[in-house]
């Protein structure tokens, strides 16, 4: 007991200095406009640790944006986020030099901004690009360019495998969401910070990605949720809104979905056709973040490939119950990846050899 005492001190220690790091890297930023992004189809982890470091930066004087279109905006209904969210970086940057992003137009040479290198030049458009929730640049959808063009990256994620090669990458795969972070990154730097809009982010991001504190969880997160209720969160209000809540066309789905989950021997798979109702009146966040988790609690279903058929690509979340392979067949599918209990990927292969390297890559685990 000593022994495992002392390790997990010497992990918090090294979360701790890791969390120091982050915090200095962020109040050192020069003074350049500064975009946010999470991943594409996003979810409240997602959503809600952009919103949450765009207040910290602009408590910090820094001039920070949340990027985010219309339908993603209605995710967070119940909080006035105008204020924090534009929908693309020339919103900004035409605004304040009535020109177009080049970020070959400046006569600078590289700089050392904030001890981390950059190679880009800057001048009048130079911006800075902070994505979150995210291991991978293809899940930053439309905003890949803009991500590139910036003159500094930075990335603070929770996933495994991190490809986003930014030039400052935070990535802690023991933590239960990039909320969890991010509460710990204002702990350590002003707990005054923690305002009720930013308690209510913190907590519907970490209430999602544990999917009402079921998995991918420790004492600390427990810990941080009694604070943010302590804080005045309104634990029974954010839970039906995010996760428990459900529309007739969701339950709908759930019952027939469930009605045609397939045994492939080794796997369960069910397809979700977008085409047809009720699936097409609801959002692919609905489906991977509703849906799908009500079909995994079935008794006797261990693995749960949920594919949605766009009739052009398929969507696939891959969970998983009592083992932890979910993020390794993802990986099987170029871009996919994720948690070791859920992951995803998106593939235009047909259904049959996407069930064929599945089922392939299982047995492989199984024998070895």
């Amino acid at each position: 007991i000593e022994k495992s005492s002392e390790w997990n001190l010497k992990i918090w220690e090294i979360v701790m200095c890791k969390i120091e790091m982050l915090k200095e890297k962020l109040l050192s930023l020069p003074d350049l406009p500064i975009f946010i992004a999470g991943h594409k189809n996003p979810d409240q982890d997602s959503i809600g640790s952009c919103l949450v470091l765009c207040r910290f930066l602009r408590n910090f004087k820094k001039q920070a944006w949340v990027l985010l279109n219309t339908n993603e905006k209605s995710i967070v209904s119940w909080q006035n986020i105008d204020n924090l969210v534009v929908k693309n970086v020339n919103d900004i940057l035409q605004s304040k030099n009535n020109k177009k992003i080049d970020k070959n137009t400046s006569n600078d040479s590289k700089l050392d901004l904030c001890g981390l290198k950059s190679d880009k030049k800057y001048g009048q458009n130079g911006y800075i690009f902070i994505a979150l929730d995210l291991n991978d640049l293809s899940r930053l959808d439309n905003h890949q360019d803009e991500f590139l063009n910036a003159t500094l990256t930075l990335n603070i994620d929770h996933h495994q495998g991190n490809t986003t090669n930014a030039d400052f990458v935070y990535s802690n795969d023991k933590a239960s969401s990039t909320c969890e972070i991010l509460f710990e990154l204002i702990e350590k730097t002003d707990k005054t910070l923690l305002t009720l809009d930013t308690c209510e982010n913190l907590y519907c991001g970490i209430l999602t990605d544990t999917n009402c504190f079921s998995r991918r969880i420790t004492n600390k997160t427990f810990i941080i949720a009694q604070q943010l209720i302590n804080l005045g969160v309104d634990y029974y209000k954010l839970n039906r809104l995010v996760l428990w809540g459900r529309t007739v066309d969701e339950l709908v789905c759930s019952g027939l979905l469930a009605q045609n989950i397939v045994n492939a021997g080794n796997f369960h798979y069910v397809v979700c056709d977008k085409t047809k109702s009720p699936m097409c009146n609801l959002s692919q966040s609905v489906l991977v973040k509703k849906v799908a988790e009500d079909l995994r609690k079935i008794d006797g279903i261990n693995i749960l490939v949920f594919l949605i058929d766009y009739k052009d690509k398929f969507v696939a979340k891959v969970m998983t119950n009592d083992c932890e392979i979910a993020d390794k067949i993802s990986s099987e599918f170029s871009g996919g990846g994720g948690h070791k209990k859920e992951a995803g990927f998106t593939t235009t292969l047909p259904l049959k050899t996407i069930l064929s390297t599945i089922s392939a890559y299982i047995s492989k685990m199984v024998n070895n």
